[in-house]
């Protein structure tokens, strides 16, 4: 189940995504499969009444296949969240419009995300892990890789951030926040000498001006064999909330009336 805010900005997020895409469904005609198409964002002369049929096998089809495919996948994933938030709270969500509104600009941003490169850290690595194509540094890497995979979230490793000399372990994409965000697990925390390198790191990335569960997170783990997965999932949950709680604000039609002075959504 999805925290308050950041339900309401996924909601938000999925719709601002289908609105993009061509609208439709699947069918059959004359024994061939076919894609119906009833809205199109490039040709405002497609509708229910006036829909565009076209034979999936054909060029004009196998693309409008794959559009249309991605969004009937959005389109559930918004439903299920719709009738989640139904079943929870008492009153509509707020859809705020996209693209966001924020106070300042995030330091790792969307474009940012996309054109990292990753393992670009060139520091030998002495016990790989390879996942794909990427060569991991740990098998802490790999299970944190896997971990927001799992939670739908695309990553890179060892993308460099120019200008601070950064290397997160991982970087993640959080789309409905619009930015990616960083994670630094810190493995042996136990060793006095990892430890100090670790506290170095974390007064890097401070006076970077990154934010600590804003923009980056600091999983620290008691020795490398201690990696609590409910523990770490959890973190980057409450991290995507605080993003979203402050994104609710900014892009609310009244901001000053979203949250009163308790910092409760009225009406819960």
């Amino acid at each position: 189940m999805k925290m308050i805010n950041t339900h309401q900005l996924r909601l938000s997020y999925l719709k601002d995504q289908m609105n993009r895409l061509p609208h439709g469904c699947f069918g059959h005609y004359r024994g061939r499969k076919v894609v119906y198409v009833t809205y199109d964002p490039s040709d405002r002369t497609v509708s229910t009444i006036n829909k565009r049929r076209y034979y999936t096998d054909t060029r004009r089809g196998s693309l409008y296949s794959k559009l249309v495919s991605e969004y009937l996948k959005l389109e559930k994933e918004y439903e299920d969240l719709l009738n989640e938030w139904k079943l929870l709270y008492s009153i509509e969500p707020a859809i705020v419009g996209f693209p966001l509104k924020r106070d300042k600009k995030p330091i790792l941003s969307t474009s940012f995300f996309n054109n990292a490169k990753t393992d670009a850290n060139q520091i030998p690595i002495d016990d790989q892990v390879l996942k794909g194509k990427s060569k991991l540094r740990s098998k802490n890497e790999l299970i944190a890789v896997q971990a927001l995979e799992s939670m739908g979230y695309k990553c890179k490793t060892e993308v460099l951030i120019p200008d601070y000399y950064l290397f997160p372990d991982v970087m993640f994409l959080a789309p409905e926040v619009d930015k990616a965000l960083a994670v630094e697990l810190d493995g042996a925390m136990d060793d006095l000498k990892y430890y100090s390198k670790a506290k170095r790191r974390q007064g890097n990335y401070y006076a970077a001006g990154f934010e600590e569960f804003k923009d980056v997170l600091f999983f620290r783990m008691s020795d490398p064999y201690n990696f609590d997965l409910n523990t770490f999932k959890r973190m980057v949950e409450i991290a995507i909330e605080l993003n979203s709680e402050e994104l609710m604000i900014w892009n609310s039609p009244d901001k000053a009336d979203y949250r009163d002075n308790r910092g409760i959504i009225p009406g819960f």
